[in-house]
């Protein structure tokens, strides 16, 4: 049976955050049916290889020539991730906070050390708040 796992950002998962739903996944199948219950292994693929077949997608999921080259590289380097026996599993078994350092889609950096080129962050959060103020009726 192929299971997926992903997010569609903020309205089903306030933070629109992969690890978080990675995590909250392990966390769940671990407390209600015990810690073999799941792996970190399996959740992993939920997120990529199970993912792309539920959605039958066969160009993405894995990392082999001619796919889509998509793949997010996260900073390890805090002392909560030190302890870990294999440090690939430390995002779904520690989950947040995490600081993506690196991520490509379709073969295109897209995150750089950490920054996401060419965003204005400053304009994208005065943005949002003018939309919340507007979904809740209020006159700034």
């Amino acid at each position: 049976m192929a299971i997926s796992l992903g997010v569609d950002g903020v309205a089903s998962n306030e933070s629109g955050s992969m690890v978080g739903e990675a995590h909250t996944a392990w966390l769940i199948h671990r407390a209600g049916q015990g810690a073999s219950a799941t792996t970190a292994e399996d959740v992993i693929h939920w997120g990529s290889a199970g993912g792309a077949q539920v959605l039958g997608l066969g160009s993405v999921g894995t990392l082999e020539i001619g796919q889509a080259a998509d793949i997010v590289i996260y900073g390890l380097d805090h002392p909560r991730f030190f302890g870990f026996h294999d440090i690939a599993l430390a995002p779904v078994v520690a989950g947040e906070p995490i600081t993506v350092q690196y991520s490509m889609v379709g073969g295109r950096l897209v995150v750089d050390q950490g920054v996401i080129p060419g965003l204005d962050l400053e304009r994208m959060r005065a943005e949002a708040w003018e939309g919340v103020q507007k979904l809740m009726h209020v006159v700034v």
